[in-house]
This record gives C-alpha cells, structure tokens and sequence, in this order.
C-alpha cells in the first residue's frame, strides 16, 4: 500500500512516487525502488524526517513498533534508519514556505534530525553517492550511529557494497541483542 496523502505532503509539490509502507513483501520493495528517480532539488532534512516517520508508531504513519514495547526484555526489536544522498542541501525552509537555498540551516536541521533520531535508540546508517562536498560528508558521518555506520560510495559497485555491508551490520546488531 501506499499512502497518497504524502505525495504532495511537502512544499506543496508533488513527488514522483508515494511513500511504500513498511512491508516484507520483497517484490512491493522491488517495484518501489525500481520506480524511484532523482530529480530537482536536495532537502536532506525533510527525507530523514519521513525515514524516522516510517519506522515511528505515531500518525501520520504508524505501523512501526512502540518505543516503549522496544525496551522491554525479550522484544529483540532494533529500529534503523538508512539515509541515503546524493548531493548536499540545496533547499531549505524559508517558513512557512520550504524554497530558501540556506544550506547551512538545512545543514543544522538534518543534525538536528539525526540527533533526535539516535536519542530515541533508532540506529541510523548514512551513504554518501557521489557526494564531494566536504560539509556534507561531515555531516553525513557525524549523523550515523556510529563511524562504521557511514559510507561514501563514489560509483554503482561502492553502493551496491555499501548496502550489502549494512545488510551485514544489521543483521549483526538484531542478533546480538
């Protein structure tokens, strides 16, 4: 399923595609990826945001499980968040609008995003595609959970082992705990 009512959810404009929810159907996956494309402007804050929606048991999306019945003993329940990019900040609010090109406020957003996200015990995977803005690299490494949590990929085979290595990583912290 996917949910219409974001696909004009920010800045008032449309979205290629609309959010997938949380599913293990691997073909809905697929067919979701396989649909995306980038296009426009970078808002690094406002994907992040949505990330930590989908995984979130408070509306506007709510399938992800509690916080509360994550910390209980026995649950085994770890929440990730992967946040992918391919260039830095080109867009920023400029409130209530979200048309400024202040890279520095979307900058500070994003940590602060990634700051609150972590706060809720939610691991969170950074990957750089492509990206050479140094600002943005730093940013990216510092709102990853931990140093081996963020990845730079340079071309399609670093990505591809970039995600292959968080699959790993993944699988090794919902073991482990």
């Amino acid at each position: 399923m996917t949910h219409a009512l974001f696909k004009h959810a920010l800045m008032d404009i449309s979205c290629s595609n609309e959010i997938t929810d949380l599913t293990t159907n691997e073909a809905t996956l697929d067919s979701a990826i396989d649909a995306l494309s980038a296009s426009g402007y970078t808002y690094i804050a406002s994907g992040l945001t949505w990330g930590w929606r989908m995984v979130s048991p408070d509306a506007p999306l709510s399938q992800g499980i509690s916080y509360e019945d994550m910390a209980k003993p026995k649950t085994h329940t770890k929440k990730f968040v992967i946040l992918m990019t391919d260039g830095e900040n080109t867009r920023a609010p400029s409130y209530p609008a979200h048309d400024s090109s202040d890279n520095a406020l979307a900058n500070t957003l994003t940590a602060n995003i990634c700051t609150n996200i972590k706060a809720m015990n939610i691991t969170v995977f950074t990957v750089a595609f492509t990206v050479t803005d140094p600002t943005t690299l730093d940013m990216l490494q510092t709102c990853a959970s931990q140093a081996k949590y963020a990845f730079n990929a340079q071309d399609t085979s670093a990505l591809v082992a970039s995600f292959k290595t968080i699959s790993d990583q993944m699988a090794d912290l919902r073991l482990a705990q």
